[in-house]
């Protein structure tokens, strides 16, 4: 440490780049040095900040026995977490590493076993606690704006589900004036899934001399296919029992109905839905359940 300031190496100048110039400017770091296997992205990096060759270097071991460096910042593979962090610990640096600490519970009590005999400060870098939510909650609580807390609790939230199978034969007719009902059994006849933005606030045309839009949706649904309706008048969002047409519509067939989604966010859904189930029952519990709030009519906002 120089004057109070502290060297601190970055391992891994991938994501470890978005933290080098916030060291760069960061008021209690006197230097900083960049470690990474690739000396093409050290150098482009270094060009970038204007940045000399002292502060890079492909040699990690060199980075550990430097007695200038106070710190190391690991941003590096999984894998790698623990077993560098132990070596950083046990080379009397400080150590932070990003998530996760390790990959058994064994790399954890490693990790803890060599914080404790070095004495140094190991950080466990889950960044989102400083993001500035979180730095506001904190600020209330601090200024006594929130009272005395009496009682807090934890979210615990269910283990992820991740899904790989979408069903990409998924169409979108956006209706113009005078769009024949030919190219609507045209799609209904190639696609698992059709997205129809209609006129105003919903509701299908019926022109004279010309198929109808309705029979040809009644006997697709017939087939298994799954019919969303929407509107190509995004800020208001789609109603169907606004209007003659769109009412029955709704109230005959089993369609489903966007209201304030995004055609985009209506067309992935139902991918993603076509990929899991053809069912009407269960595809219309999945299309109404909220995700990351791309329906706010069901998501209590």
């Amino acid at each position: 440490m120089k004057n109070g300031k502290l060297t601190v190496a970055i391992v891994g100048m991938g994501f470890g780049s978005c933290f080098l110039p916030i060291y760069l400017k960061h008021p209690d770091v006197e230097h900083v040095i960049m470690v990474d296997t690739n000396p093409d992205q050290l150098k482009a990096l270094a060009d970038m900040y204007l940045l000399d060759e002292s502060y890079y270097t492909t040699d990690f071991e060199a980075v550990l026995q430097n007695p200038d460096v106070d710190a190391v910042h690991l941003v590096i593979p999984p894998a790698l977490h623990a077993p560098m962090s132990v070596q950083v610990l046990n080379a009397g640096k400080h150590c932070a590493c990003t998530i996760p600490m390790g990959m058994s519970m064994k790399e954890l009590e490693d990790v803890i076993k060599a914080r404790k005999a070095s004495g140094k400060h190991y950080m466990f870098m889950e960044t989102s606690v400083y993001t500035r939510e979180y730095l506001y909650v904190k600020e209330l609580y601090e200024s006594g704006a929130m009272g005395k807390l009496q009682y807090m609790r934890c979210a615990c939230y269910p283990s992820p589900v991740f899904y790989d199978a979408l069903d990409d034969k998924v169409g979108l007719l956006k209706l113009i004036p005078g769009t024949p009902a030919a190219v609507l059994e045209f799609m209904l006849d190639r696609f698992d899934g059709l997205v129809i933005e209609s006129f105003g606030v919903g509701g299908l045309p019926e022109y004279e001399g010309d198929a109808s839009y309705f029979d040809i949706i009644h006997r697709g649904i017939a087939r298994g296919k799954l019919v969303v309706m929407t509107t190509q008048v995004p800020n208001e969002g789609s109603d169907l029992t606004v209007y003659h047409v769109g009412g029955h519509l709704k109230q005959t067939l089993r369609l489903l109905e966007a209201y304030d989604m995004t055609t985009e966010a209506a067309v992935c859904k139902l991918m993603w839905i076509l990929g899991q189930t053809h069912d009407f029952a269960q595809a219309e519990k999945l299309f109404y359940a909220p995700v990351s709030r791309d329906i706010l009519r069901f998501s209590g906002e």
